[in-house]
């Protein structure tokens, strides 16, 4: 009989918390802001900065305007615009989508929410239910041929593409003994394996601005019939850009695309993009920072999720003080890093069958953090890791960084670029340097290590 037997039954590990399950899961609030009874639920887990509150209905409502939403990794950026975007798109009678700006098609980001507008145009239309109005819609947007025209430019906007196949022979051991192959119909003993992989090539056209104007022209015309007053863009930087310069040229290149009457444009970006508002020029007319959670609200913000779940039931019930002062002084406010060292500590004390967590839960469960992390890394990134933690910023050119992980500047730089490709370490240009810092999520980590 398997040893894991006991894995097979329903266990409630929390029952000794009085929970049925962990309530700081961690997932952005409001990601699916069309589902107007989800988000009203979620409603109950959100808390708006006090900062913010007088600005909220300033920012569902404006009209041909471009905010920028900024601030640290992890600080509810994205909930926050999501948040706009749900209230504007159910009560304020905006059209409203989401791009997510990533490495890949930041070169193509404005054929990238084209086509995303696209997709949510002819969704929008799809989901209304059948009344008189909207028959009264579809045979305006046949009339107008529009129907034709939106999935003609979804195609046109995805963009052409090639598929190739390639084959790659891969060589095995004799030790691994007669591996058999289903090649071209038969069985061939091979000590030779062939991996086919089959590569796509998309080819997207860089549209001219003559060409974006007229789709800009054609969506608005489509919404406003549909019964909205304007369109709404959420440009989601989501802190996962490692060469930020390219986003700012694409904020350049977009002016134009920026300004059009009847679209308003939301940005959410790190911290570093803020800095440099003054290299793009005057395009933001609103400028609106996410700060972290101060030790009288960080409180709060956890107790929303726990009642959300568990209305009975307070933080206080689930934390001993000093648990909570340890997470909150860890986290330094930041509501990401909040959830997942709570979420952490109470599996841990739930493992234990404990009724509460106390620090040393917390102290235990980052203590297993920490190892995990110095199992996956070289040495050297340690090293550097704890090194970034202590400072502001750094370069590859920092002699004393050299000397301290015993490397030269080429071999330091590609230690910075590996860890900047894991996340541990963001990358932003100082006029000609490139400069490393560590990810706020794990400054702390490293810091006390």
């Amino acid at each position: 009989m398997s040893e894991y037997n006991y894995l097979k039954t329903e266990k409630n590990i929390y029952a000794a918390m009085h929970l049925t399950q962990n309530p700081f899961d961690i997932f952005p609030l409001f990601k699916d802001f069309r589902n107007k009874e989800a988000c009203s639920k979620e409603e109950a887990m959100f808390l708006l900065p006090e900062s913010l509150e007088s600005k909220l209905e300033i920012l569902t409502s404006i009209k041909d305007k471009r905010a920028l939403v900024y601030g640290l990794f992890g600080a509810g950026k994205t909930s926050f615009v999501d948040f706009i975007l749900y209230i504007s798109y159910h009560y304020r009678r905006r059209f409203c989508s989401r791009v997510i700006i990533t490495e890949s098609n930041v070169e193509k980001a404005i054929n990238e929410f084209l086509l995303t507008i696209c997709f949510d145009i002819v969704q929008e239309i799809e989901q209304r239910k059948l009344t008189k109005p909207l028959a009264l819609i579809r045979k305006w947007v046949a009339e107008k041929r529009y129907g034709d025209a939106l999935f003609d430019n979804m195609i046109r906007l995805a963009g052409n593409y090639t598929e190739k196949v390639e084959d790659n022979t891969i060589k095995t051991s004799q030790k691994g003994a007669n591996v058999a192959l289903a090649i071209a119909g038969g069985h061939l003993q091979y000590e030779e394996q062939i991996e086919r992989r089959r590569c796509i090539q998309n080819y997207v056209q860089i549209l001219p601005m003559k060409n974006v104007a007229q789709y800009l022209a054609d969506f608005l015309e489509i919404v406003t019939q549909i019964g909205y007053e304007n369109i709404t863009i959420f440009m989601d930087e989501a802190d996962h850009l490692g060469k930020l310069d390219e986003f700012l040229r694409m904020l350049t290149r977009s002016r134009e695309i920026l300004f059009t009457k009847g679209y308003t444009f939301f940005v959410a970006g790190s911290a570093e993009v803020a800095k440099y508002t003054e290299a793009v020029g005057a395009i933001f007319d609103k400028i609106v920072f996410i700060p972290p959670l101060n030790k009288s609200n960080f409180k709060r913000f956890l107790q929303y999720r726990v009642q959300h779940v568990f209305p009975k039931i307070g933080i206080e019930d689930l934390f001993e003080e000093e648990a909570l002062d340890f997470i909150f002084e860890q986290s330094n406010g930041i509501s990401k890093t909040l959830l997942r060292l709570a979420e952490n500590a109470l599996d841990f004390a739930a493992s234990k069958k404990d009724k509460k967590v106390s620090l040393l839960h917390c102290l235990e469960s980052q203590e297993t953090d920490y190892n995990k992390i110095e199992q996956v890394l070289k040495k050297s990134h340690l090293v550097l890791l704890k090194y970034l933690a202590g400072v502001s910023y750094t370069s590859a050119s920092d002699e004393k960084l050299q000397q301290l992980v015993g490397v030269k500047r080429i071999q330091l730089r590609n230690l910075l670029e590996e860890l900047l490709q894991l996340g541990y370490v963001r990358k932003e240009n100082r006029g000609k340097t490139k400069c490393y810092s560590i990810s706020s999520q794990y400054k702390n980590y490293f810091l006390n290590s």
